[in-house]
């Protein structure tokens, strides 16, 4: 198992839209996202409101979101199994499968989403030069 990681794309903002259920598209734009390693929790002790910590970015596509995220994107629905399209480079929708309390003002890590860092293969499959096994430096 590596270590924990975290990558940003090291650009300002992602696009991520969602249809709602009405059928509406809300689009914003956010900077607080981030891949993250499945071994998080095994480092960090970031509460998880809703989930399981042994699963939660294991699997390619699965993405956590913060309760702010959750409220803003999907108001009182339950936002589990509820699917999120990052727009970087190409299409990838992300299945949200929990719920993290938002992360302290005084955090010197701030996110409000952390995708599944399994997912890297996709993005080179979409036009997102990506590799995974190499070394780099991500001042993000």
């Amino acid at each position: 198992m590596r270590s924990s990681g975290f990558f940003d794309f090291q650009v300002s903002n992602v696009a991520i839209p969602y249809s709602s259920e009405s059928g509406d598209i809300i689009r914003f734009n956010e900077s607080r996202f981030f891949l993250a390693d499945s071994s998080l929790f095994d480092v960090f002790d970031f509460e998880l409101l809703v989930g399981d910590k042994a699963t939660a970015l294991i699997a390619p596509n699965s993405m956590l979101i913060t309760e702010s995220m959750a409220s803003k994107y999907f108001g009182d629905e339950d936002p589990i199994g509820k699917t999120l399209r990052l727009e970087q480079n190409g299409n990838i929708d992300f299945a949200v499968v929990g719920v993290l309390a938002d992360t302290p003002k005084n955090s010197h890590f701030e996110f409000d989403f952390l995708a599944s860092f399994s997912t890297t293969d996709q993005f080179s499959r979409s036009g997102q030069p990506f590799q995974n096994n190499n070394w780099f430096w991500n001042p993000g």
